[in-house]
């Protein structure tokens, strides 16, 4: 993991305000290290688990608040598309950020699969890394840009085929769920413990992905698509 230019980058993100919860998970306690330094140059952190292992990980979690989980791996294995399930189970679903030993395409396809929310190399540029971290905290995703043209053709086939609220992430998932059963943003930043203005942000990239221009709109999709009932089956 590329650390030299740490002293550079002085602002801490603002894409989610307040404080987060993050867990690293690696095999290495430098690496963890590394991780750690990184995520806390940049952000407010109020919890960090930090584990070897994931069933460690997942012990230490719980119940509790998680908005990333930061996984390193020293080899290619397919364990890890289990885990990233486990840890998108998790009563929070957070985002989970991979970094693997080299660029492999189909690993890579398969951890999004899986409910990743990115995949990198652990000897990826900081800069990179930021960019990385930016985007999965604010509920997207991230393809590093050495990755084949073939790798984002596939992903994007894939977008272009699932409905709507399939592309949603979790947390705009949530947002939308929330607004079509009547409640406020301000109830819904009380139930997923997300300030006001970061509710708001998923709230207009769900519009935008859901192409829905208002509340009506909005009730109208999920109730046509038993998505409400779905959800609380």
């Amino acid at each position: 993991m590329n650390m030299g230019a740490h002293s550079d980058m002085r602002q801490r993100s603002q894409i989610l305000p307040g404080a987060v919860h993050v867990a690293i998970v690696d095999d290495s306690p430098v690496e963890r290290a590394g991780f750690r330094r990184i995520i806390e140059k940049h952000y407010e952190v109020e919890s960090l688990v930090e584990a070897s292992g994931t069933q460690a990980a997942l012990r230490q979690l719980g119940e509790g608040r998680c908005h990333l989980v930061v996984v390193g791996i020293s080899r290619l294995s397919d364990d890890i598309f289990q885990n990233i399930k486990s840890f998108r189970r998790l009563k929070s679903a957070p985002a989970v950020l991979v970094f693997g030993p080299n660029s492999d395409d189909q690993f890579a396809l398969r951890a999004l699969r899986a409910g990743a929310s990115g995949y990198l190399t652990k000897d990826s540029p900081l800069p990179e890394i930021q960019r990385a971290l930016e985007l999965v905290i604010g509920g997207g995703r991230y393809l590093p840009p050495q990755l084949t043209e073939a790798l984002y053709v596939a992903v994007r086939h894939e977008d272009a085929t699932l409905a709507p609220h399939e592309r949603l992430s979790e947390r705009e998932y949530q947002v939308m769920i929330g607004l079509a059963s009547g409640k406020t943003v301000r109830e819904i930043s009380g139930d997923l413990d997300l300030s006001m203005k970061t509710v708001n942000t998923y709230k207009y990239r769900m519009y935008d992905k859901m192409n829905v221009r208002d509340p009506r709109q909005l009730v109208r999709y999920v109730t046509w698509n038993d998505l409400i009932k779905l959800k609380c089956a």
